[in-house]
C-alpha cells in the first residue's frame, strides 16, 4: 500500500471517529441544557419579587 493511501485512509478514520463523537455528544449536551433551564427556573422562582420602588 503506498504511503499516500495510507494517510488517506487514516484521515478517513479520523473524520468517522469525530462524527461518531459529535453524534453521541448531542444527547448528553442537550440533558444537560434542560438541567440548566430547569435549575435557573428554579432559582428565578425562588428569588423575591422587585418591589418596584426606588
Amino acid at each position: 500500500m503506498a504511503k499516500k493511501e495510507k494517510g488517506s485512509i487514516e484521515l478517513i478514520v479520523l473524520g468517522l471517529l469525530a462524527a461518531l463523537i459529535v453524534v453521541l455528544a448531542i444527547p448528553m449536551l442537550t440533558e444537560i441544557g434542560q438541567r440548566t433551564s430547569a435549575g435557573l427556573i428554579d432559582i428565578r422562582n425562588h428569588l423575591p419579587t422587585p418591589t418596584g420602588s426606588n
